[in-house]
């Protein structure tokens, strides 16, 4: 029996959107299982999770708009794009950091806090000191809002902006995935002063890279 596109779409975001729910129930309660998949591996990120959550809602949301255009997806989406990028350009700028300072605390004096969101010195999932994402997460989430907006807007090459996307999210995500399989840091950003990406992350990003591939397939009634 074929699966449709749409009932694909639905499982994968149906899934990141679950993950991410119980990552910021652990963030919230102290409950560091449900932060990560591997027991002594990274955990994801309360901003990564938040982001995540909204994704999951655009990936759907970007589905419908190509496929049938969906009216609520035009209202919503905007708001979700902006929202990611937003919070993930000012996080990209507090990435830039040593022990206790970043970019953005050397030129306004302070720090986001977005990062710092839930995170406990004395909780067990206070982990390399602060909630702050991974290098590749925070551009991964860019590159998402910039698919959400791109969404919006019907032009030749809209379709593949969603492959592009896609594939870089895969690629990203199955590097890092081997990483953690065959125990190579370096793969999955284990870098001297960076934040690793975690193993539940990578595999919501592979997820969420195929949703956009599956999209960049469907082809519009403008197109066919």
């Amino acid at each position: 029996m074929k699966i449709s596109s749409q009932r694909i779409i639905e499982v994968l975001s149906l899934t990141i959107g679950i993950e991410a729910v119980l990552v910021m129930v652990g963030w919230i309660f102290n409950i560091d299982f449900l932060t990560r998949i591997i027991p002594v591996g990274i955990n994801m990120k309360f901003p990564t999770a938040l982001s995540f959550f909204c994704s999951a809602i655009a990936l759907y949301l970007i589905f419908r708009i190509i496929n049938d255009n969906y009216e609520l997806s035009a209202i919503i989406l905007p708001g979700i794009a902006l929202f990611l990028l937003l919070i993930m350009g000012v996080i990209f700028l507090a990435s830039f950091t040593n022990t206790q300072t970043g970019l953005l605390a050397d030129i306004t004096g302070t720090q986001t806090g977005i990062e710092n969101l839930f995170v406990t010195e004395q909780s067990p999932i206070y982990t390399r000191g602060s909630g702050l994402p991974a290098v590749i997460t925070i551009i991964n989430f860019i590159l998402f809002g910039i698919a959400s907006l791109n969404s919006m807007f019907n032009f030749p090459n809209r379709r593949k902006v969603f492959k592009f996307i896609g594939l870089f999210f895969v690629v990203a995500s199955l590097i890092s995935i081997i990483g953690y399989l065959f125990s190579i840091p370096a793969l999955y950003f284990e870098i001297d002063g960076w934040t690793p990406i975690a193993f539940n992350t990578a595999l919501c990003f592979l997820m969420l890279g195929s949703g956009l591939i599956i999209i960049s397939k469907i082809k519009t009634v403008y197109e066919a």
